[in-house]
């Protein structure tokens, strides 16, 4: 009897399970939240892509080499290949995340010179504050939010830790 006792057990955790509270857990913890906003970032900067994977463009002569009133890509030491959206680090900073029912949600002000914040929740769910600006995702296309192969990598990197915390509350 033992054996039926530690099976009904099982049954009963695994139809108890929250799958919400798992993912919520699980992108909150470890560094991931500061993961998923370096490998937005990263696309920009390095890779010169938006969120759905196109293009940023490519910068004028004048962004790359300068004027006489100010300093360009190459003189700040910056990439000047593609435009990477990074000039005085303003937007960059302003990416974070906020932990949500069933994860984690992702903003940043995509409003140049004013107080726009762009919000999209990990299963693609957007909403959109203007107040007053040029919005950069007018220009450049969707910029929070990750490529496919990122949203591939955080699955490798978050999947283990699903694994573990699912059995963890199945056996409990």
């Amino acid at each position: 009897m033992v054996y039926f006792a530690a099976i009904k057990r099982v049954i009963k955790n695994h139809k108890n399970l929250n799958p919400d509270k798992i993912a919520k857990e699980v992108l909150n913890g470890n560094g991931i939240p500061e993961q998923i906003i370096e490998m937005n970032k990263n696309q920009m900067y390095n890779d010169g892509v938006n969120a759905d994977g196109n293009s940023l463009g490519q910068y004028s002569p004048a962004t790359i080499y300068g004027t006489l009133t100010f300093k360009g890509k190459i003189a700040k030491g910056q990439p000047y290949e593609h435009v990477t959206l990074y000039d005085t680090g303003t937007f960059y900073s302003s990416f974070k995340t906020k932990s949500v029912a069933g994860g984690l949600l992702l903003t940043a002000n995509t409003l140049k010179g004013g107080g726009n914040i762009n919000i999209t929740s990990p299963i693609g769910e957007q909403s959109t504050v203007d107040i007053e600006g040029e919005d950069l995702e007018m220009r450049y296309g969707k910029l929070v939010g990750l490529i496919p192969e990122n949203k591939n990598r955080l699955i490798k990197l978050i999947l283990p830790n699903v694994r573990e915390l699912t059995l963890s509350q199945i056996l409990k």
